[in-house]
């Protein structure tokens, strides 16, 4: 599960590639779920901005991330910063077939 945090924080910078639709959506739950924690330790211990902090931290792997998912389904990478388009094309299933932005990625 760690696998699922960790790897877009070491491929920040790769925004050529692909990604699997699971490593997508877990990176997404747990940023959530961290986030959460995050918020509730603000508001019932008092400490200020740690989560604003952490969401600066992980925006470039989540558009990173993005990219390669949206790169999965055959589409431009691009797409990824039109809202509400994201979502649907990051729940599309990825080709199975080597495409034009590389090879599947392996679980």
């Amino acid at each position: 599960m760690y696998n699922y945090l960790l790897k877009p924080f070491i491929k920040v910078f790769k925004f050529k590639g692909r990604s699997s639709l699971k490593e997508f959506w877990f990176f997404i739950l747990i940023n959530f779920l961290i986030s959460l924690i995050l918020v509730l330790t603000k508001k019932y211990h008092g400490i200020d901005k740690i989560d604003i902090y952490y969401r600066y931290l992980y925006i470039i792997p989540l558009i990173s991330l993005g990219f390669r998912r949206i790169q999965d389904t055959g589409k431009s990478g691009f797409l990824f910063l039109i809202p509400f388009v994201n979502i649907i094309l990051s729940a599309l299933p990825g080709e199975d077939s080597k495409n034009k932005y590389g090879k599947p990625t392996e679980e």
